[in-house]
Formats: C-alpha cells, structure tokens, sequence
C-alpha cells in the first residue's frame, strides 16, 4: 500500500437527518485509511431527497441539494461525481458500492490510471416494479462486476451469480463478508450483563416485525426488556403503549453507528427476522448477526438470509421458523447458562475466522501481487 495514495468512495446511505446509517463499505474505508490514503467520501441518498454529503480529508466538506429523487436524481448524482471530481487530486483506487456509483467510477478512471473497487452488498433479480428499470439495473451490474479491477461479494449465493456474469475471470473476486473488525468491538463481561436485556435493531422496522416482537413477548413470562434500535411507526408505538407489554419495550430510535453498537454490546441475546418481502435479501449479508458475534452475543434469527446457514454452520446462534420457536430459543438462553456459554464461545469463534481486518488483509496482498506481476 502507497503512504501517499488518494482514494475516492462513492455510496448511497440511509440518512435520519444527518444521522447515517454505516455499512460493511465502512470498514474497506476505515481499512485503507488505516494504510496511509487520503479520502474523499461522497454520500449520496439511497432513498428521499437528502444532500449529498462530501467528506474528505483532500477537498472542504460539503453538502450539496440535487433536485428530485429516485431516477429524476439518479443522473445528476452522476454528472455531479464527474464534474464535480474530474479536477480534484488524483485517484488511485475507487471504491464503488453499487451499480450507480460504478458509472461514475469508470467514467472517472477513463482519464487517470485509477484502479476501481466493486463491493456488491446486495443483488436482485426484481429490483424495480418496473421492466425498463429492471433491465437497466442488470446491464449496470453486469457491466461493474465484469469491468472493476477488484469485486467483492458479500454472501455466497451473490458469489455464484456474479461467477456466472464473469466466467473464467474470477482471480478478481473476493468473498468479503459484511462482517467487522473483531478486536474494536466490545464485549461487556458477563457480570455486568442483565439475562433480560434482549436486543432488535434494524433500520426500518415494519408494523409486522413489532406484531412479532409482541407475539414473542406473549410467549414469555420471565422479566425481559426488549430493546428496539430504528424508525418504528407511529402506529406500531400506540400498539405497544396499549398493550400489556409496554413496559417490556423500550424503543431508541435510529441512533448513529457508534451509539448502536454501545446499546447492543449490552444486551445478552440478539434477535434478527427477516420477512422475505425485499427483493435483494435472498443475496444479502446481515452485517446484524455478525456484529452479534463479534460482540460475543448469541442471536436468533430466521432462515430468509444466507447468513443464517453460516451461523448455523458454527452453532452460533439459533435459525427458527416463527414466534414460538423464537420464544422457545429465547427462554433457553435465559435458563441454560451452560448452552448459553457454548453458543456464545461459538459465535465469538466465527466472529474471528470472519474478521474484516484479516480478510481485507488477504484481499489487498493479492491484488497487489497480481498487478505487481
């Protein structure tokens, strides 16, 4: 790795205000800027009509208002990344983290010698309710995965799909998990850890995921406080206000990256569902369940993530079907302190085999050898 090299990223973000959600993407930043590079980060958002953000340790930061969202936006973001950053420092590497932003990436490498990154953290075969769109958005993915000089894939099933667009060129592909760098994640030592302090969090949490919560909830009668971390509905707060649960629910809020991994640290069993109704989570990574790990928190989830099977596969967690097995799983966790212990040392060892740092490590040295030769 250059002390002296510059580095350029380009992603779309959930925003709450100017509260960001982070992803896997954020780790492959903190990594090169780790390395010496120099960086400037455009964010751009995923859904609404947020600013683009631009921070940077080369450029001023700065916001920027494009008019629109949705495809009215989707063309200017990329003529703004062209004019806005075809003067600016010389780059040596793109990271480019979905099929947008890699337009922008190639445009942009066209004129300078820069090697492009394509970290693919999802895929899907209906993206939009739409033809033309759909059609649009195969031909850019296939278009990134076959032009990056480096793709990473989050999940095997995605890992396939992009080996079949690819062929025989696969020495630039790299299964890169959204998992994080273990050794900067707490772990709260057992003792000061409370058996019905119970963890959920995810961005947006639909009325359905809270009728779960609810469901689960009736299932259990030991004392246990369900902590919710995201945007939950108005609705979905009265149902539990008027519930006999109120008490056992305390909801955060969409809360910074960092605020969130303090908050679930703390807890002493993670719980993840997913509902099947998004398109792109057959291929998805859940960054939730490996954060669990990590922070040495046995987890619950269901079966419509890939990540679910790798679990199962290092006995670190438990995959169930609905609301009474999850409760069951629960309840287990809280009475069976050996199973508990044996769960958790698992999910902690998958944590470390799963470990960004040494993945990125490996990832990097390779592609350095191969464009050394």
């Amino acid at each position: 790795m250059q002390n002296d090299a510059n580095l350029l990223v380009l992603v779309h973000r959930l925003f709450q205000d100017d509260t960001v959600k982070k992803g896997g993407a954020d780790y492959i930043l903190k990594y090169l800027l780790s390395k010496g590079y120099k960086h400037v980060l455009v964010e751009h958002p995923l859904i609404g009509t947020h600013p683009t953000i631009v921070r940077s340790d080369l450029l001023e930061p700065k916001k920027i208002r494009l008019w629109g969202k949705g495809i009215v936006r989707w063309p200017q973001e990329i003529v703004f990344n062209i004019v806005y950053l075809f003067f600016k420092p010389k780059f040596d590497l793109i990271l480019a983290v979905d099929p947008l932003n890699f337009v922008s990436a190639y445009l942009l490498s066209l004129f300078s010698d820069a090697k492009i990154h394509f970290h693919s953290i999802d895929y899907s075969q209906s993206r939009f309710n739409n033809i033309l769109l759909n059609s649009l958005y195969e031909y850019m993915y296939k278009f990134a995965v076959t032009k990056a000089d480096i793709v990473t894939y989050v999940s095997p099933i995605m890992g396939e799909k992009i080996k079949s667009i690819v062929g025989k060129d696969q020495q630039k592909l790299f299964y890169l998990p959204n998992s994080p760098f273990v050794d900067e994640m707490p772990k709260a030592p057992m003792e000061k850890k409370n058996k019905g302090d119970i963890i959920y969090t995810k961005s947006f949490i639909s009325d359905s995921e809270i009728d779960l919560l609810l469901g689960v909830l009736d299932q259990i009668t030991d004392s246990v406080m369900l902590h919710v971390i995201g945007n939950v509905s108005d609705g979905s707060k009265r149902k539990v206000l008027a519930s006999d649960h109120s008490v056992r629910i305390k909801f955060h809020g969409l809360v910074s990256y960092e605020e969130n991994i303090r908050i679930v640290s703390r807890a002493y069993v993670g719980i993840a569902w997913y509902e099947g109704d998004i398109s792109f989570e057959k291929y998805a990574d859940s960054l939730k369940l490996r954060e669990y790990a990590a922070l040495g928190i046995p987890a619950i989830c269901n079966d419509l993530i890939s990540t679910a099977g790798e679990m199962r596969q290092y006995n670190a967690g438990v995959v169930v079907q609905d609301y009474i097995s999850l409760a069951a799983a629960l309840v287990r966790y809280i009475h069976d302190e050996d199973y508990y212990t044996k769960v958790r040392q698992n999910a902690i060892r998958w944590a470390k085999n799963m470990d960004k740092l040494k993945l990125l490590e490996d990832l990097y040295q390779k592609f350095n050898e191969q464009n050394t030769k």
